[in-house]
């Protein structure tokens, strides 16, 4: 299903061979099914269930994880996007990932400027606000 594209059908394969089993690999497979049919909550979840002795393969999955919270884009989850990148580079170097990292606390920083900025409109027109309501009072 997963060649064919079918990822709504691969995840759940996957998910229920992994739950059978308790298979690492399944529950990894499953969360790539996941994250191409744009479930990434759910690839999170079958992430966290991957438990993996081999370095290699923690620091794919702290990769894969990082990618999925990327994609959901909130605040909290670009700061867990970049805990699991780092985390991955702490097991093992990766241009990609570290090009991820490197691209996700962009847009954190970014998205915290706009946040701020709007703030400061806000601010600036309820002062605006305040002072035609006062001229009006006069």
């Amino acid at each position: 299903a997963y060649e064919e594209k079918d990822y709504k059908t691969a995840s759940t394969i996957y998910e229920k061979y992994a739950k059978q089993t308790n298979n690492s690999q399944s529950y990894f497979n499953a969360g790539n099914a996941y994250y191409k049919d744009k479930n990434y909550k759910q690839a999170i979840k079958s992430y966290k269930k991957a438990v993996y002795g081999s370095k290699d393969l923690r620091a794919k999955n702290y990769a894969n994880l990082g990618n999925a919270y990327a994609k959901l884009g909130t605040d909290k989850e670009l700061q867990q996007a970049i805990k699991n990148y780092e985390n991955s580079l702490k097991i093992k170097e990766d241009e990609k990932v570290r090009q991820n990292l490197e691209n996700v606390k962009k847009a954190l920083k970014k998205k915290t400027q706009e946040k701020n900025k709007n703030q400061q409109k806000n601010k600036d027109k309820n002062k605006k606000q305040n002072i035609k309501i006062m001229k009006k009072r006069k």
